[in-house]
């Protein structure tokens, strides 16, 4: 295994370890289950944190995100196309909420502003294509659709969690009922 092999496997192994056991996993037990003796790591990575740090870069990376949405076939009709692009996002967004709650306090991912930014300019662009069946432009339409799909996430403990599907209804038709809905 090449050396760039062996620093990506202790990173998977790392991520999955941090999700189970947050930042109180100790390298031994990253060489254990990586099935490597703990001097490797040292090989790879300087010190835990810069393995950390790696682990964090990797699970907050909005690439595989993106590379999703971009396959989304932009011919479909919009609404069918934001339902898409809104369960990438929920499922990309859970991913990231769930290790980050696992790693706690203790660290904070320092790119996370950044990688944010990106998916929105992203998802901005390929709004773009809609643009005359929007009401707003298409860069406040990804600000609000990523802003929902952040709060709704990352406060399900809240019991107030909005899913994929109230999230396309709320962005497509708003929030108060048309008179043909009410009682």
């Amino acid at each position: 295994m090449s050396a760039d092999e062996r620093r990506e496997q202790i990173i998977d192994v790392t991520v999955a370890l941090l999700v189970e056991h947050g930042a109180q996993v100790t390298t031994r037990q990253i060489a254990e289950a990586a099935g490597i003796a703990e001097g490797t790591i040292f090989r790879s990575f300087d010190d835990k944190d810069q393995l950390i740090e790696a682990a964090i870069d990797r699970v907050m990376d909005p690439r595989p995100g993106l590379e999703a949405i971009e396959r989304l076939d932009a011919s479909m009709p919009f609404p069918e196309f934001l339902s898409s692009v809104v369960r990438v996002q929920v499922e990309e967004t859970t991913r990231a909420a769930g290790f980050l709650h696992a790693l706690g306090a203790s660290k904070k991912p320092r790119r996370h502003l950044e990688m944010d930014e990106a998916i929105r300019f992203r998802v901005n662009s390929i709004f773009a294509p809609y643009r005359d069946q929007l009401r707003i432009e298409p860069a406040a339409m990804s600000h609000l659709l990523r802003a929902i799909v952040i709060g709704s996430v990352f406060h399900r403990d809240l019991g107030n969690a909005l899913g994929p599907d109230q999230i396309v209804d709320v962005l497509l038709s708003g929030v108060v009922m048309s008179p043909t809905q009410e009682n």
